[in-house]
């Protein structure tokens, strides 16, 4: 500790959730703390045709898709994918799902959800294009994960106007606006994120969460925005 008393350390966490740990933490509650988001390319990752999105997935444009996906998303425990099976089982019990198909992608794992009702196709691990035409392809993403920092992945769904269902920790109510953009579940309630789902599905009236999703990201975290932010920290600390 007195090594680190020291020092001349300005912190910069990337969500409002690790600023705080950073702030109550032994180590770095003496110093100042910044929050100042990874930054996302807005010009890249945004909204278009689902038709189109369909295509490049080899996917029918006629079904409406929930959308999961992550590094190992099967196998790793912390993004949820017991979660999700647990939610979409709530979520065949409470919502007509005769044109529901869940789209998986991240994980060339052959598993399968154990349900009766819900079609689900493994996508496999995407490319750029591909990964691109998954969130324009879907009508909700769903981000089960039971710890998460500030996760891109619901960035990039928000950026390409694609509204979000996930648990309220970390830095997910950074971006996502309950019941605005999406839905915040309380955490680890599978049975409320099943109503989050169906609240983006059935909810997105004439575009209104795709168009806040998407207005979301372009004015709180494009990359020009979040670099002008650092250029203006860096000044106050040199002056």
């Amino acid at each position: 500790m007195d090594v680190f008393s020291k020092l001349n350390i300005h912190v910069v966490c990337p969500s409002n959730w690790l600023a705080q740990a950073a702030r109550e933490s032994a180590i770095f509650k003496q110093f100042p703390v910044s929050v100042i988001p990874n930054p996302l390319d807005t010009n890249f990752f945004t909204p278009g045709s689902k038709v189109d999105a369909c295509k490049v997935l080899s996917i029918s444009p006629d079904k409406r898709y929930i959308l999961y996906g992550a590094m190992n998303a099967v196998k790793d425990r912390n993004k949820g994918f017991a979660e999700l099976k647990s939610c979409l089982q709530y979520y065949e019990k409470q919502f007509d799902t005769k044109d529901i198909e869940v789209l998986i992608f991240g994980s060339n794992d052959k598993a399968q959800l154990e349900l009766n009702h819900i079609r689900t196709t493994n996508l496999g691990v995407l490319n750029d294009q591909q990964l691109l035409a998954a969130y324009r392809a879907s009508d909700v993403m769903v981000t089960p994960s039971l710890s998460e920092n500030l996760s891109n992945i619901i960035m990039e769904s928000l950026a390409c106007g694609t509204p979000v269902a996930a648990f309220n920790i970390g830095g997910n109510s950074d971006m996502i606006d309950h019941k605005l953009n999406g839905y915040l579940a309380k955490t680890k309630d599978t049975e409320d994120l099943a109503q989050g789902i169906g609240y983006c599905l059935n909810n997105n009236v004439d575009n209104m969460l795709s168009e806040v999703a998407r207005k979301k990201v372009v004015e709180n975290f494009a990359v020009h925005l979040m670099g002008d932010v650092y250029v203006k920290l860096y000044k106050n600390l040199i002056q």
